[in-house]
């Protein structure tokens, strides 16, 4: 889930910086790019063929990413193996949560 605020900005921004650095969460981490696992997409539309492909045991992941962040396409290479990491990290303690709530 994204928190959109007013204007669908981040609502944690306050006067251009986030107030929930220190804790910043993984979706955060992430930005502004967005794993999916391949095999959701493949009856939904047709990937490029050049597409990045990460492998995590038998499953397959791509990466969306938001067009609008102005840091696209600067700065150092992209490591997408450890964003899915992160991404299956967050995914994990957040079904431990949940499995912990239902207890």
């Amino acid at each position: 889930m994204i928190l959109l605020g007013e204007g669908g900005f981040c609502p944690f921004i306050r006067s251009g910086s986030c107030t929930v650095h220190e804790y910043k969460p993984a979706l955060c981490r992430l930005y502004p790019f967005y794993p999916v696992n391949k095999r959701l997409l493949e009856n939904l539309l047709r990937l490029p063929q050049d597409v990045e492909v990460v492998k995590h045991g038998v499953d397959e992941y791509v990466f969306f990413f938001d067009e609008d962040c102005p840091g696209v396409g600067e700065g150092d290479p992209v490591d997408f193996e450890k964003l899915l990491r992160t991404f299956l990290e967050a995914k994990h303690l957040s079904g431990a949560f949940n499995t912990a709530l239902k207890l």
